[in-house]
């Protein structure tokens, strides 16, 4: 049974306002489960499960700025 899902990095940092930025998010805990989505600022993409500690996502087009990069596991919540 893996713990909650947490988030301990994510890189790049920096990406272009045009989106299209390939995206590493890090951590622990990640399930294995279908319909994985990175949300950058709000702004949902699809994300690809790669292991317990990681997924990949393509960032969507966004002003500039920081903005905050979570992933919603169904059936677990949003991280």
């Amino acid at each position: 049974m893996l713990g909650a899902p947490i988030i301990t990095a994510v890189t790049p940092t920096t990406g272009k306002t045009s989106g299209g930025t390939t995206v590493y998010v890090l951590g622990s805990g990640f399930p294995n489960v279908p319909s994985i989505t990175c949300l950058f600022g709000g702004s949902p993409v699809d994300a690809t499960y790669l292991s317990t500690g990681a997924v990949v996502c393509l960032s969507p087009a966004l002003g500039a700025g920081a903005v905050p990069v979570e992933i919603d596991f169904p059936f677990v919540g949003t991280t």
